[in-house]
């Protein structure tokens, strides 16, 4: 059974070899004798679907797979494993800058000795986030109520534009929400 698998193996490795010598146009001239002399309809499928159609038995290929294209210059080579290093360490000029968050103040030792320092402190932490996504939705409810004007001035259709009335419905809760439990968070003693 194994010899039968590696004739079948060698044989699909030399029909390929042959498939790909014939569509990487190192046999162009021969292509454009087939197509002038190939029969109407045989031009007229050519130009319905785009596909070079062989005289006699060759293989169908794309019109454009037969278009020769340049090769990059050698001096452009890089290894994978180079250009992956080199991005790890120096990054990658294609992506964002990435925006750090400030570093939290830790509590001093006295705070974590206390419960009910350490409760206050936690609750300024707290209406810090709080005050940061109130300011952040702030910024952000006018653009999406401006978005969804510009989307029913442009005619779009209604169930999008009820999509996004419905995220502006969701952040203005989520900010009012938010703003609540500042103010919960500032009247504690």
């Amino acid at each position: 059974m194994a010899p039968r698998r590696l004739i079948m193996v060698a044989v699909g490795l030399v029909l390929a070899g042959y498939a790909a010598y014939r569509l990487s146009g190192t046999d162009t001239a021969a292509a454009g004798t087939q197509a002038t002399s190939a029969p109407a309809t045989q031009l007229a499928a050519q130009a319905k679907t785009g596909w070079q159609i062989p005289a006699a038995g060759g293989v169908a290929a794309p019109k454009a797979a037969i278009k020769d294209s340049p090769l990059l210059p050698m001096s452009a080579y890089e290894p994978a494993a180079t250009s992956m290093a080199n991005t790890r360490e120096h990054g990658d000029a294609r992506t964002p800058p990435i925006e750090r968050t400030p570093e939290r103040e830790a509590p001093d030792t006295w705070t974590m000795a206390d419960p009910d320092r350490y409760a206050q402190y936690e609750a300024g932490q707290n209406a810090k986030i709080y005050g940061q996504y109130v300011n952040a939705a702030d910024a952000e409810l006018p653009k999406l109520r401006a978005a969804i004007e510009a989307a029913r001035s442009q005619g779009m259709p209604p169930e999008q534009i009820a999509v996004g009335e419905e995220k502006l419905r969701q952040l203005q809760a989520a900010r009012d929400m938010a703003a609540n439990l500042l103010q919960t968070q500032s009247r504690k003693p």
